[in-house]
């Protein structure tokens, strides 16, 4: 005796994850294609703009730290040499950060550039002898020699 079946055995049959699937396509509704296009556009547009705006900030950022930390390492050889007997100098190497003003006043040295403004207020007298500003086009490194005398400190620009 045969037994013979009525539907006809499909050989174009998948097998997925264990489970055989005869002749489904593949299909989204469009709704889900339209939520998910949104979904990406959202991204993108969250990530992109951020980072477009934020550059100059960043930038600005750095540049601000760098004054501090140059001011900031100024400022304590002021401090020392300026405990030192008198004739004491030293040589001080600060990297300065591009298009900044350094300003030297009695008992104040500021920094400032594009959006901010870093200064220092010092203890001791100091007197800037080349000149009491100068500009600074392109980040590099400045030389200054400070030296202790009459009570207060000089502080010279070395080219």
């Amino acid at each position: 005796m045969t037994i013979k079946s009525k539907s006809k055995p499909n050989n174009n049959s998948k097998k997925i994850f264990g489970r055989k699937f005869r002749g489904v396509k593949g299909q989204i509704s469009m709704e889900f294609s339209i939520l998910f296009l949104a979904l990406l556009a959202s991204v993108v547009v969250a990530t992109i703009i951020p980072g477009l705006f934020g550059l100059d900030k960043t930038t600005e950022v750095a540049k601000a730290s760098l004054a501090h930390g140059s001011l900031s390492n100024l400022k304590s050889n002021i401090h020392m040499i300026a405990s030192l007997d008198e004739g004491s100098y030293k040589l001080v190497r600060v990297k300065s950060p591009s298009e900044s003003t350094w300003s030297f006043a009695t008992r104040n040295i500021s920094v400032s550039g594009d959006g901010y403004e870093v200064s220092a207020s010092l203890d001791t007298d100091i007197e800037m002898l080349n000149s009491n500003s100068f500009y600074v086009n392109t980040s590099k490194l400045l030389s200054f020699k400070l030296l202790n005398e009459d009570n207060k400190v000089k502080i010279e620009l070395i080219p």
